[in-house]
This record gives C-alpha cells, structure tokens and sequence, in this order.
C-alpha cells in the first residue's frame, strides 16, 4: 500500500516539475515575443521621446491665499528643459512670474513592462527647489537653477537657422500638470511676431504639435532631438498654432541675458561665440585680465573651474556666481594644443553718484516734437513744440489720433544705495535710455510694445538720466521699470526723480489732435 502511494507521489511530483517546466518555457517565449512585439513598434518618434525626455522638468507654482475659510493653495504649471548638467534651466519668464513658491520637478524613469496588469502606475518623481538666477523680459526667457549631487541629463542644443516649414517639430512638457507628455507636428511657419507678457517677440517659429497651457518654457525638438526653440504660447483665438522662440535669439541674446561681469561685480575681459558647437573666443579686451592672462582671439574654451565648457552659451553659464578676487583656473585648446592658464577676476567698480544741481524739485522735464521718422531724430537740432514736467516716464496725454511724436525726458534718479540695477525700457516704437553718457538700452527701431532691459552697478546718490522715444504710427507705449537692492520690479516711482524748476510758466504748445503724417521737422 505505501509503495503504490510512494508511486503516486512522485508520478505527480514529476508532473508537475515538467509542467513548470513547460510554463516557464512558455513564459520565456511570451516574454520574447512580446519584447520582439513591442521592439517591432520602437518608432523614430519612440526614440525620439526616449532621447530627450529626461532633460524636461516640470515648474510646479504653489500660491497660499486667503479664503472666507482660512486660506487655500492654488497652483500653476509650467515646463523647462535642463541646458546644462550642472542643473542650470531654461523656462519662458511669465512662467516663473506666477506668484507662490517655485518647485521643480523631474519625473523618475520607470519600466511599465515589469509593472502588474491593471495598477494604477503614479509617477515617481524628484523634487527641487529652485533658484531665478536671470529674468530676461526681451525675449521671455529666465534661467533657474537646481541642485543635486549626480549631474543632470542636459539637452541637445540645436540651430534655428536652417529649420524648414514642413519638418518634424516635437515638444514635451506639462500641459495642465500632465508630466512629461510628448506631442508631435510640423514647423507651420518661420519668422512669426507673437505677444509675450508686456512686448513683442520677432522671429518665432510657428507649429501645430499641440500646445496647451503649461507648455510654456518647454523645448521644441527637431526629428534629431535638437532643442531649436523655446516654447511661448499659443494663438488663442485659433486652433494648432503654438509659437516658439527661436534657439538662435537665445544663442544670440545670451551673454546680453547672462551679462556676468556686470551682474556680479568682476571683470574678465573675454567673450566666446555662442552660436558656434563649440566655444572659441571671439575678442580680448587689451589690459584687461584676460589678456594678462594671455587668451588670445581663437581659443577653444573646454572647462571653466569645474565645468565642462561645451558650447559658448555653457562658458557665461560657468561665471555665474563669480567674484572679483576670484582666481579661476580654464582649460582651452590652441592649435591642437591643449593649455591651462589662470585668471584673476578684477572689480568692476560702481558708477559714481554725480553732483547735483542746487535746487531740485520732484518730477522729469520733458520736451515733445512733431515729425515723422522711422528712428529716433536728433532732437538737439529740432525745436519742441511743448516744454513741461511730468511725475515718470510715460506718455503725456496724447489724442491716439495724432501721429509723429517725440519726446525727450531729462532728470535726476535717486539711487538708495550702492548696487546692481536693472532698466526695463518699453515703448512703442523707438526709445533709448541713457544714464549720464552710457547709453544703457537701445530700442531704437519700428516696432510694437517691446521691452529691453539693460544692468548697470550705481553707487548711492543722484544720477543723470535721460530718455527718448518717438511713435511712428499705430500704438503708442512708453514705460521704465527698475529692479535693484531692496527694490522688486516695479515702474520707476516718482519718488525718485528729480529735476531742476522749469521757467515759470513753462512753455507749453498743445499737441494737435489729428493726423499729422504729412507733417515733418
């Protein structure tokens, strides 16, 4: 009886290993042909996603605010893309204006194959906090900056100058709070004018891969994964027409954007071409530290400090934070060659606070003209047809009819103390702003309400300034913002403009209040 049950035993034993052996047999089969199945649909567009995915973040605003209850969090979204590893980030401005605090998060690669059927997969992410290192109003670009101890997955920088109108355009971002969500189209157009924040922006691309609300900051990829814009917004009145700003502007505008010597006090006396695949030295200021130093026009910048120097635009990225004082050690290559050479950051000293008149009362002179130009005149050889003072730099009152018109505004700006200050000019069309004889901003062209901004380091005190601006038909916009110590961007107060008394009375002709395009000076 117990050998017939010793028997059964291993019968079943034995037929159960063979048919585990069978199932796993069949398992390894399923496994591969379902990998062969999913391999079969790895699309370029699969690749696509797969390459450049892990350089996009997503910028998580969260604002408290007051309820008939207590208070409540209401969020925003926004999307950036990583343009160094050292976790430098690139975003569109408006994104990062949105009031609370600025999180960003980068989403944690998983492998959904592995995952159990018909769970729920939430996404593992990162969480950073992030610093606003530069805001650049001109194109609606700010660069953040995160930290970690693993270096970041940086993105491919393209070109925008060769794209075409019909090619592959891809974006991923975070529309509504949806990470990392790929979408896919085609350049619909080149050279578009689109309205960011306060100004214009020139030569975008146009696309229709779909763009919603909290794209905004996120890259535009080309079908090689290339970043060849920044994504800025949409045309709402339309369906599939997004706008992104061209990588180029932003190649271009980048040392303006980064501006280090100004920004933190030290000079250097080297520029690198940013437009390039590399960094080769375009100019050396003579007697300055770098040519003490002995860089010369034609080097190759390939590491500044501790950072690898790929492109032009990662050269800027690599003085951020830097001090006069600073001995900064670079890496380059010289006809092959590679050397190291070592530079000591000079002070970049402020500009003195001027003497001032001895009488002083609050406000701006200004002096309107008439004519008709396409930039701005020279106004000492042209008789103004109004004299006055006015509390800030705006417009006077103007019929919107009236067409040709100038102005210049004189004054004094009062400086609290000793720092960095950032200009905001905008105006439709032409202005320029001058502190004493440096012509800090030049927005001198055609076009519609545009901002430029431009930094200076002041000491305490009083500073000359002057303004000028002419309209040449259509809208008309005219404003100065100012950013500095203790002070938060904001429209220069009145408070701090003075002038000396205008004759008593001043002489005032009215404006006409028609068209006056006929008309010249």
């Amino acid at each position: 009886m117990k050998s017939h049950l010793h028997q059964g035993v291993l019968v079943c034993v034995a037929a159960c290993l063979l048919a585990g052996g069978g199932c796993r047999r069949q398992a390894e089969h399923a496994e591969r042909t379902s990998e062969n199945h999913r391999n079969a649909r790895r699309t370029p567009l699969v690749e696509l996603y797969d390459k450049c995915k892990d350089s996009v973040v997503n910028i998580h605003m969260v604002e408290k605010v007051p309820t008939e209850d207590g208070f409540a969090y209401q969020g925003s979204w926004g999307s950036g893309w990583i343009l160094h590893s050292a976790g430098y980030i690139i975003t569109a401005e408006h994104v990062i204006n949105a009031p609370g605090r600025h999180r960003v998060i980068l989403p944690v690669a998983q492998d959904v194959i592995d995952a159990p059927r018909h769970r729920a997969i939430l996404p593992a992410a990162q969480h950073f906090d992030c610093r606003v290192v530069v805001r650049y109003p001109s194109l609606d670009i700010a660069l953040l900056k995160i930290e970690r101890d693993e270096p970041f997955s940086a993105a491919t920088l393209g070109r925008s100058d060769n794209v075409m109108v019909g090619e592959l355009a891809g974006t991923i971002g975070n529309p509504t709070g949806l990470w990392n969500t790929f979408s896919v189209g085609i350049v619909t157009g080149l050279g578009r004018i689109s309205g960011a924040a306060d100004s214009y922006v020139y030569g975008m691309i146009q696309t229709d891969a779909g763009i919603n609300h909290g794209n905004s900051g996120g890259p535009l990829l080309n079908a090689l994964g290339e970043v060849i814009g920044v994504i800025d917004g949409i045309k709402s009145e339309a369906e599939n027409i997004g706008f992104a700003i061209a990588i180029d502007q932003l190649r271009a505008s980048f040392p303006d954007m980064i501006s280090p010597e100004m920004r933190y006090g030290f000079i250097l006396g080297l520029d690198v071409d940013t437009m390039t695949a590399d960094a080769p030295v375009t100019s050396v200021v003579a007697g300055s530290p770098a040519a003490i130093a002995g860089f010369a026009v034609g080097d190759v910048i390939t590491r500044v400090g501790e950072m690898d120097v790929g492109h032009g635009l990662d050269f800027y990225l690599a003085l951020v934070d830097r001090s006069a004082g600073d001995e900064l050690p670079i890496t380059l290559t010289r006809n092959e060659q590679i050397i190291e050479l070592s530079v000591t950051l000079d002070a970049l000293a402020l500009r003195p606070a001027a003497q001032q008149p001895e009488s002083l009362t609050a406000g701006l002179k200004y002096e309107a003209f008439l004519g008709q130009w396409d930039e701005l005149p020279d106004f000492d050889k042209l008789s103004p047809i109004r004299v006055g003072r006015i509390d800030a730099v705006t417009l006077p009152e103007v019929n919107e009819a009236t067409v040709g018109i100038g102005l210049r505004m004189m004054g004094w700006l009062e400086v609290p103390v000793d720092g960095l200050y950032t200009f905001l000019l905008i105006s439709d069309d032409g202005s320029r702003l001058f502190v004493g004889d440096t012509l800090l901003i030049d927005n001198d062209f055609l076009h519609m309400p545009q901002v430029k901004h431009g930094l200076i380091r002041l000491q305490a005190g009083m500073h000359p300034i002057m303004v000028e601006y002419f309209d040449g038909g259509g809208g008309k916009a005219l404003g100065l913002s100012i950013e500095g110590p203790g002070l938060e961007r904001q429209p220069v107060p009145p408070s701090m403009w003075f002038t000396e008394p205008l004759p008593e009375p001043p002489e005032i002709i009215d404006l006409p209040t028609t068209d006056l395009s006929d008309d010249s000076s």
